[in-house]
């Protein structure tokens, strides 16, 4: 069966989007990752996803940082449409939040630093009105431990977690909220 694509424009699309969560800092003082990963009452996997695709891929690895401390803040990547929203308390100390997004189509993440827990979750968004969707199969936002778990020229990727997130269709966004860093990949369902 042949899958078809929609492009999110932001008409009403129903979809079921799930993210995920990975280890664990101790030099942010935050709880560990075993009390973390309990509370979010996360599933383990592994599974092989498509990844979700931009319409018009990335020519280069995109990078940024920002130093943020228990005030809170945001680390963006605009031109990947990407957000993240530290609130207040959610770190004990100043710490240099970094994200790097892969060259080429998938909308796959690598956020560091790699293991840093959190006290509150934070809330990432995701602008999707340059990415193909499937029109007939529920979008998973998803957890890889490694960047040698995506596999580009197949556009998969291999899910170790997922958690629940939302769709703004009028917004034409994922939004997902993430206790500990690592790297975050949206998915068009299983391979």
């Amino acid at each position: 069966m042949r899958a078809q694509w929609v492009r999110v424009t932001g008409a009403a699309l129903i979809l079921s989007v799930t993210a995920a969560a990975c280890g664990g800092d101790r030099a942010t003082g935050v709880q560990p990752v075993s009390v973390a990963l309990k509370k979010m009452k996360m599933q383990s996997l592994p599974d092989t996803v498509t990844v979700a695709t931009r319409l018009v891929p990335l020519e280069q690895e995109l990078s940024a940082s920002a130093v943020i401390g228990p005030a809170g803040g945001t680390l963006e990547l605009p031109e990947a449409g990407l957000r993240v929203t530290v609130p207040r308390n959610a770190v004990a100390s100043d710490i240099t939040f970094t994200v790097k997004a892969f060259p080429g189509a998938m909308l796959a993440y690598e956020f560091g630093p790699h293991g840093t827990t959190f006290r509150t979750p934070l809330r990432v968004e995701q602008e999707i009105k340059e990415v193909l969707l499937p029109a007939d199969e529920s979008v998973i936002v998803g957890y890889f431990p490694e960047q040698d778990d995506l596999l580009v020229d197949e556009v998969v990727g291999t899910i170790n977690e997922k958690l629940p997130a939302q769709l703004d269709v009028a917004g034409s966004k994922v939004r997902f909220d993430v206790s500990h860093f690592s790297g975050y990949l949206i998915a068009t369902g299983r391979q």
